[in-house]
């Protein structure tokens, strides 16, 4: 279980959840792509139902275009996660952008998270719901809830 919430505190996205769930329910309207996003960014704060986490050394979240990658670079023996980000258009009235994070090898393979993501300079926020289930609405996890909250920064 530890190594489960590690990969999911630093993927965006490496994540557990097994059972199947209904389809995220929202209009597929694909935005272009955020070239702000790309390059290697380090874990600095994460959060997992309400409770910090510790992150191990050396994981860090490659995104190159619509495609991302999580691992370890000093420690191969941790799990890894490798996919692509969807933009989606935003509301007008959104105060984060709307982001599909779809696993296509490791933990999350298969699985389609919901997130919302802020961007500025150097730090990278995300929210992201590993149940599957609805978008979440603002940078927070909460207790009882399967909401990662993650901050990295460029590296």
């Amino acid at each position: 279980m530890q190594k489960i919430i590690r990969v999911a505190a630093i993927a965006l996205l490496a994540l557990m959840t097994s059972c199947a769930s209904p389809p995220v329910r929202e209009s597929p309207r694909v935005a272009s792509p955020d070239t702000n996003l790309g390059g290697t960014w380090i874990v600095s704060r994460a959060e997992f139902a309400g409770n910090s986490l510790s992150v191990p050394l050396g994981m860090e979240l490659q995104i190159s275009g619509d495609q991302y990658r999580i691992g370890s670079v000093t420690n191969a023996a941790l799990l890894s996660d490798r996919g692509r980000i969807v933009l989606l258009a935003n509301a007008p009235d959104a105060q984060a952008a709307h982001i599909d994070i779809v696993g296509e090898d490791g933990p999350s393979q298969g699985k389609r998270f919901p997130a919302i993501y802020r961007l500025n300079a150097r730090e990278l926020e995300m929210c992201i719901d590993l149940a599957e289930q609805a978008r979440p609405t603002e940078f927070a996890s909460r207790e009882g809830t399967l909401l990662v909250r993650v901050t990295y920064t460029r590296k």
